[in-house]
């Protein structure tokens, strides 16, 4: 290793060791004499790569090793660092933990283009209403003459800004229209991203519960040293204006903010709050903004001018000078973990970062993950809990409504909407409550089938269904894009009895449209919100009045505080159940939870309805009453009983290549491999398991065949050293001709 030089003279030739994507291995450069003072870890160069030429950043500088086929680098891109020495602590952490290149974990944490960014200042137009002015009173004037202008205010009332940004580019122009006629008023004033906003929102009144966890989070703020609290808060009860407060305390100690959530859709919202707050000081930071803004927002952050950062999982390598809270919401999440190319999670990288920076770190969740639980039950985590909403309203109560014996007919799939559900939703839609249906699958029917021959129309890429997505007219493999038209016959045998099976969002969106035809509704799906700003954007019609009801997937369960809603349905709870894989219960219970718990947050009382085929199932009695300790105590037997986390820990090999046999083969002599160079490496008469290899759950995806091997161990047996020595000889991760492997530590999913 060359170690750090910190003496401005240095004797002989100086060299700087560069991670440079996708090279695995650090590459070593001789240092110009007209760039030697220029040069440091973190700073961003440009550097010679075989014929070509390719960006990199410093990570170690110092002596030459003594090699004489050594080449200089060309040139550095920008005078300061971009990564400072905290941050490149934790991307050295993670790259070790996670068996990644080092050069990869760089690529995730600087934007693209950094080195060559757009032309031309970034100029990101918000509005805000003008001071002393209250949009409700401006809104009856405008609500019937001008609608565009009403849709604004309504906006402005529930989040305070409105960032141009987010807008899809077809009402863009009319947004604009109002917004000058609105400015001429002098209803709203104009601002760019990087001016000073007006901040400092009401301050609400705490509950005694949240009282007591402020105190906790701040008592640790003041001491300035690392810890972790979860805080285990029922949904409604308080959890983002705990965020907030902690926020204050510690920009007050002039110390940095990041708030990570679990999908970009979450961002806008809580956004707004925190701009309401502390005004231009909040930055947003994730994978969706275009190329300039999120070259601009970053630039901000490391220059000190938004010590609050608002961001997705990739948030967490935010440049900020000096953290000093970091606050994952919704930390259950499977989102924060990545699932291609490096396998990070960015929950546990927060905890990471905040003992490297010396920070307090906030777990919140209405559904903490099991792990996470048995850490604050072992003293890892600080327990904080929440178990009552800040209004004091009862959870919502919940029917279970059992698919066998209601009255649908003969077949589910012609009415997924029980005769119940669709009663409630007519009582609350006359109440003037808004209404959330949730169903786990996109599309219009899941499966199509032949009725003579039983043949399935399947993807010839991938081992799953094609599903029907009516509107576009095709049939369409999710995994890995391959589309048809839906055939008049059966390609097998002819037959014209092609039938479809399954029920997704699509099909719920029509059945609602011929059931309730004067009813106003929105779709949420990945099938909506493809485009930038719109599932900011149907949130915000939701929320605004003028949409009464909400269909869709996983999306609309997640941390969105809609006051307005009072029935939820669930169209199928079983559906996460079916899924191979030791979390599928714990997955099911949290959706379930979360979704329930959009229900009964404002004027309107809550009412939840699951509809199942398992209503004796455990995780749906204790969803239904939102019991998460009895989960938690009946799920830690089942994983105690099969060694599985928190008893254990795991790594994922997943062995994938076009011809099946070649890839069975390879994995059989890769697992021979693992099981003999790691089983001298753990204590005699503890457990170190190498499992299969198996055909994966989805055993063929974008025509590569898969295998999984899984390796259990103890939790406290460090794996990472023995499997690095293995791996040396697999740089490319190629096991043989056509068949490579990825690693992931610690899975989220076996699917």
């Amino acid at each position: 290793m060359i170690n750090a030089i910190t003496s401005d003279k240095v004797p002989g030739n100086f060299t700087a060791r560069v991670a440079v994507h996708p090279i695995h291995d650090l590459l070593e450069y001789l240092i110009p004499d007209n760039l030697r003072e220029k040069v440091h870890p973190g700073m961003l160069v440009r550097v010679p790569l075989g014929r070509r030429e390719s960006s990199g950043l410093v990570i170690e500088t110092g002596p030459a090793s003594g090699r004489k086929d050594l080449r200089p680098l060309l040139e550095v891109f920008r005078e300061d660092p971009v990564i400072n020495p905290e941050l490149l602590e934790l991307l050295k952490w993670a790259a070790g933990y996670y068996l990644a290149p080092l050069s990869s974990l760089v690529e995730l944490a600087l934007p693209p283009g950094l080195e060559n960014p757009p032309p031309g200042e970034p100029r990101i137009h918000l509005f805000r209403m003008a001071e002393g002015l209250e949009s409700d009173q401006l809104l009856v004037q405008v609500l019937h003459s001008a609608p565009v202008q009403a849709e604004i205010l309504k906006q402005l009332a529930d989040s305070r800004e409105l960032s141009l940004s987010d807008l899809p580019p077809e009402k863009r122009t009319q947004y604009l229209r109002a917004l000058r006629e609105m400015k001429k008023k002098g209803w709203v004033k104009g601002f760019y991203r990087e001016e000073e906003l007006p901040a400092g929102a009401r301050v609400k009144d705490l509950t005694p519960d949240q009282e007591k966890a402020l105190a906790a989070i701040e008592a640790g703020l003041g001491k300035g040293a690392f810890e972790t609290h979860l805080l285990f808060g029922v949904t409604a009860s308080g959890k983002t204006e705990i965020y907030l407060r902690a926020a204050a305390r510690a920009l007050a100690a002039q110390k940095g903010v990041i708030i990570l959530v679990p999908e970009i859709a979450l961002v806008p919202q809580i956004a707004g709050r925190f701009r309401a707050h502390f005004g231009a000081r909040v930055s947003v930071l994730h994978s969706g903004l275009p190329r300039r803004e999120r070259i601009n927002s970053w630039a901000r952050i490391q220059a000190g001018l938004a010590p609050v950062v608002i961001g997705t999982r990739s948030a967490i390598f935010a440049p900020l000078p000096d953290p000093g809270l970091i606050v994952v919401d919704e930390e259950y999440d499977e989102a924060y973990k990545q699932e291609e190319g490096v396998h990070y999670n960015a929950r546990d990288l927060a905890t990471v970062r905040g003992k490297l920076a010396g920070a307090t770190v906030i777990l919140g969740t209405a559904t903490p993950a099991l792990e996470s639980y048995f850490n604050a039950e072992a003293g890892k985590y600080r327990l904080l809990n929440l178990p009552v909403r800040v209004d004091g309203r009862a959870l919502p109560p919940v029917t279970v409504v059992d698919l066998r014996t209601a009255s649908l007919g003969s077949d589910w799939t012609r009415n997924p909407l029980s005769p119940f559900l669709k009663e409630r939703i007519t009582a609350h839609q006359k109440e003037g409550g808004k209404v959330i249906l949730f169903l786990n699958r996109r599309g219009y029917s899941s499966s199509v089938l032949c009725q003579d021959c039983g043949q399935a129309l399947r993807c010839p890429n991938c081992s799953v269904s094609l599903i029907l997505h009516k509107a576009r007219k095709i049939l369409l493999c999710h995994y890995c894009g391959f589309s048809i038209p839906p055939p008049d016959a059966c390609p097998a045998c002819h037959s014209h009895r092609v039938r479809m099976f399954g029920v997704g969002t699509e099909r719920i969106e029509e059945d609602l449209t011929r059931d309730f035809p004067g009813l106003s509704f929105r779709r949420l799906d990945r099938d909506t919100a493809h485009r930038i700003g719109a599932p900011a954007r149907i949130l915000r019609d939701f929320s605004s009045g003028g949409v009464e009801m909400l269909v869709g997937t996983k999306m609309v369960t997640k941390g969105h505080d809609l006051p307005g809603v009072s029935l939820v349905g669930v169209v199928l709870a079983d559906l996460s159940l079916d899924l191979p894989d030791f979390r599928a219960a714990e997955r099911t219970f949290e959706l379930l939870a979360q979704v329930a718990g959009r229900a009964g947050r404002g004027e309107h009382h809550g009412e939840v309805v699951v509809q199942t085929f398992l209503p004796d199932h455990y995780v749906i009695n204790l969803a239904r009453t939102q019991d998460y300790p009895a989960f938690y105590r009946t799920e830690l037997e089942f994983r105690r009983k099969f060694f599985y986390p928190p008893f254990s820990r795991l790594v994922q090999f997943l062995v994938s290549g076009v011809n099946a046999r070649k890839v069975e083969e390879a994995s059989e002599k890769f697992k021979e491999e693992l099981e003999e160079k790691l089983s001298g490496k753990i204590r005699k008469g503890r457990d170190l398991l190498v499992l299969g290899p198996a055909p994966a759950a989805y055993a063929k995806i974008r025509g590569r065949h898969r295998f999984q091997i899984l390796i259990k161990f103890p939790p406290d047996f460090r794996i990472q050293a023995p499997l690095a020595k293995i791996l040396e000889s697999y740089p490319h991760r190629q096991l043989a001709a056509g068949v490579t492997f990825s690693v992931d530590i610690d899975p989220q999913s076996l699917l």
